[in-house]
């Protein structure tokens, strides 16, 4: 069965995900719900006005699938990595 997101074949073990009649990559769907890397990134048009950002160039749609997901893994770390824990949680815990 191929991915209905980058039509490329989906193999036993990939994650695929099944919507009603259609199957994705993980990854394929993953971009489809949260966007290009650019938009994870905060530089589309959705926040930079005129913008022309979207996946970076020369990627097929799977490669592209594939970025976003590291992106936003990138920046869940740097969030994580950033957090401190508020008063109240640090009382919690002693």
């Amino acid at each position: 069965m191929n991915c209905a997101r980058c039509e490329e074949p989906i193999m036993p073990g990939e994650g695929a995900n099944d919507v009603g009649e259609h199957a994705f990559h993980a990854e394929c769907f993953f971009r489809m719900v949260m966007g290009c890397v650019a938009h994870i990134e905060g530089r589309c048009s959705c926040f930079v006005p005129g913008s022309l950002e979207h996946d970076p160039e020369g990627m097929t749609l799977r490669e592209g699938a594939r970025a976003a997901v590291k992106a936003w893994e990138k920046r869940e770390r740097s969030v994580i990595d950033a957090h401190t824990l508020p008063d109240c949680a640090e009382q919690t815990r002693q």
